[in-house]
Formats: C-alpha cells, structure tokens, sequence
C-alpha cells in the first residue's frame, strides 16, 4: 500500500494535536497533593505481589503511603511487605499514623492505622474482595488511591486454543471446550474481576477520600492487536473501555489507565495456554519504570499513558490509516504466517 504525502500529513497533524491535548491533561489544575497528601496517603494495590504491582507498592510506601498489598499467593508477599516498611519514611515526634475516615476530616496523614498491610486474596472472588474493603476501612477509615495491577496472560491464537490447524478442518467439540475453558479463565481475571473491583471499591473511594484516584494497569496490547495475543488483547480492550466508561459515571474519581508495551517480568508463566515456543528478543520496559510513570500520571491527573513512545506512535497509526502497516509489524514481531 503506498503512503501518499497526504497521508504523512494527516498523521502528523493528528500526532500534534494528540500531543497537545495530552500536554493539557498533563498540566491540567488538579493539584492533588493539596488535597490527599502523599504521607499517609492510603493505597490499596491489587497484584502487588510482583511485576508492576510490587514496584508501585515500594514506590508508593517509599514517598510515606499506607499501602495495602494483595496477592494470590502468600509466596514473596511478606518479602514485598518488609521491603515497604524499610522504605518508609521515618516520621516526626508529633506525626501521627493513619488516615480519616471521611472527606470531610482533615485529610490523609492523620488518625491511627498500620503503614503496611498485606493480605492473600484473589481478585476474582467476592469474597476475598469484601474481606479486603473490610480490612482497609478497619485499619484506616477509607481509601484515597486504588491499584489494579492484576491480570494473566494468553500466548496462543483462538484457532490453536480450539485445536485446529488450518481451514480444512472443524473445531470438534472437545476443542470448542478447551476454547471456552481459557477465554472463560483468562476473561474472569482480566475483565469480569475488573468490573468486580469497581463495584467493591468505588463507593468508598468516593466516599471517604478528598480526590479518589484509581489506577488501572492495562496493556498496549489492548490498543494494537496483535496474532497470538487475541484472547489476551481483547480481554485487556474490554476492561480498558470498562475504566473509560466508568470515568464518565464516577466524575469525582480520577481515572489513569497505563497502557505500557512489553515489560521485563515473569508475566507470561501466568497464561492458562502455556507456550513452548521461545520469548520473543525485544527491549523490554523495566516495571520500576512503569510505576514510576504511573504514579506520576495519578498525582498529574493524567488519564490516559501509552509506553514506550513507538506503542503510541503504533496506536496513533493504526487508528489513522496505517493499519496494514501496523498489521504487518504485528505479524512479523510475533512470527506469525498464515
């Protein structure tokens, strides 16, 4: 397909107007350090086990946060929570611990209350998710920042999840079955649990923080598609429009959803369609980069981050008339022919 300079034109009108309108998002006069101060400020991080999650957990217990940390698993968990407290500030004499309890009190910084919490659970389960709401409003009061930073992956095409390999043959049942299995598995975690986690922290967030924000971990992957990745992707698409969606019907919340590409952790041992074959070679994001970014976007008010810049530049293409281009990166990244 040839690129004609209309065509050049056209994308790098649309990437400066981009750039600006993020410019004024970035820059915008929220001023949330005034209102939920970042000492005592009151973080609940889903995922924070491993990966991105740990990281935004020490960042967030490093700058003098509560931060509550849940896991699946009880492995690494008290390691992360130690490392929290070793990172905590140290606090004045008259300093107190804690948070209020509504936004009418003082604000974060105030009140009693441990500095770091750690908890089992899975964000699938509503039953685990109630028992963490509890915990949070007995030790603090409230919440001031929501993380969601849990998800698993799927590393292989829907036609090889339903056990076909090429046109001339139909998906049997058994292969139909297997199909439903890992869409259900990777969508309960990736989408439904998602929207399980709005429905149990939201009314507290607005409720008891001065400016709630909710930090969503998402997924290039869930702006540019990519072969192999489909149940994956679309998955990470549904709860990205999910949060969108949720920012127009919860205006007094700040939303900021962190799209980054691919990053150096051990994510893909999550997925329920284990790949055999190597890892792809690329430069990966470190997750201390990725929190760092985040928790910038959060205290900016920043809606919506894209990293690294060439993931961006891809989103912006692809929805501007590049989508062959993009396509074609897509397919030849993972090694995909048909």
């Amino acid at each position: 397909m040839p690129i004609t300079p209309q065509f050049y034109t056209s994308a790098v009108l649309y990437f400066v107007l981009s750039t600006a309108l993020l410019y004024l998002l970035m820059s915008s006069d929220v001023k949330r350090g005034k209102r939920v101060g970042k000492r005592g400020e009151r973080v609940l991080v889903l995922g924070g086990g491993s990966g991105i999650g740990r990281s935004i957990a020490l960042l967030y217990a490093k700058r003098g946060a509560r931060v509550c940390i849940v896991a699946r698993s009880e492995a690494g968990l008290e390691e992360v929570k130690g490392q929290c407290l070793s990172l905590l500030p140290k606090r004045g004499a008259g300093e107190k611990t804690g948070t209020t309890e509504s936004r009418s009190g003082s604000g974060s910084g105030s009140g009693a209350g441990p500095e770091v919490i750690s908890l089992v659970g899975d964000i699938a389960s509503v039953d685990d998710l109630v028992r963490v709401r509890q915990a949070v409003q007995d030790a603090w009061g409230g919440l001031d920042t929501l993380v969601l930073s849990a998800g698993i992956s799927s590393l292989k095409s829907l036609m090889h999840n339903a056990g076909v390999q090429g046109s001339n043959e139909d998906a049997s049942s058994e292969g139909l079955a297997h199909l439903q299995e890992i869409v259900r598995n990777v969508s309960e975690i990736n989408y439904v649990a998602a929207a399980l986690v709005a429905g149990t922290f939201f009314p507290m967030l607005e409720r008891t923080s001065k400016l709630g924000a909710v930090m969503l971990i998402s997924s290039s992957g869930a702006l540019i598609p990519a072969p192999t990745r489909t149940i994956y992707g679309s998955t990470k698409a549904g709860a990205l429009m999910l949060y969108q969606a949720l920012a127009i019907e919860h205006p007094a919340l700040h939303f900021s959803l962190i799209c980054p590409g691919t990053v150096n952790t051990n994510f893909r041992a999550s997925a329920p369609d284990e790949d055999d074959k190597p890892e792809l070679e690329e430069k990966k994001l470190e997750p201390e980069e990725v929190a760092q970014r985040a928790i910038e976007a959060v205290d900016s008010g920043e809606r919506l981050v894209i990293m690294p810049f060439r993931h961006k530049l891809g989103h912006i293409l692809y929805n501007f008339g590049a989508r062959r281009l993009i396509e074609n990166q897509a397919a030849k990244k993972y090694r995909w022919t048909k």
